[in-house]
């Protein structure tokens, strides 16, 4: 198990726990809870009603697709751009804590969501930023790359944690 699948496997237990469950939620459940704050209120109001926690369980609402703003063509142009910025770095990649950090931030981000169902995402399918249209399982690795958003409670720092750099 690699160090990103073993940090959904504890959030996935960590909400189990707060939700008084035995066994880890599936992944869809995690999803949809971070994604969706009238879901995750619902889970956590049904606590202690184990028949309406368990058709909530089974039934995740899917996640809103939204259709980012860029064409192929600008998609492959940034991509590349990336491509070109991450060579600069000797195709190195950031370490196990900051991809970690990189990747929970993205996790509980609301700009979070998944691929449209369009050619190029097919190629690599995944969530993706509603942002800047990047798939964060790739740009989360990447040290040349940033988030596109400032934190909420800290405008000096990326939602990533990092200085924000408007690019």
């Amino acid at each position: 198990m690699t160090d990103s699948q073993d940090a959904l496997m504890q959030q996935r237990m960590q909400l189990a726990s707060t939700l008084g469950l035995d066994q880890p939620v599936p992944l869809t459940v995690l999803e949809a809870a971070l994604n969706d704050d009238t879901y995750a209120h619902n889970l956590l109001a049904s606590r202690r009603t184990p028949a309406m926690m368990q058709i909530l369980l089974a039934n995740p609402p899917r996640l809103r697709v939204t259709e980012p703003r860029w064409s192929n063509a600008e998609l492959v142009g940034r991509a590349a751009a990336a491509m070109a910025r991450w060579a600069r770095t000797g195709f190195s990649v950031v370490d196990e804590a900051t991809l970690t950090r990189r990747r929970d931030a993205c996790l509980s981000c609301p700009n979070l969501t998944q691929a449209p169902d369009r050619q190029i995402y097919r190629l690599l399918p995944g969530q993706i930023c509603k942002l800047c249209g990047c798939r964060v399982q790739e740009k989360t690795k990447l040290p040349s790359e940033a988030c596109p958003e400032r934190d909420p409670q800290r405008s000096e720092f990326s939602r990533w944690g990092e200085p924000f750099e408007k690019g």
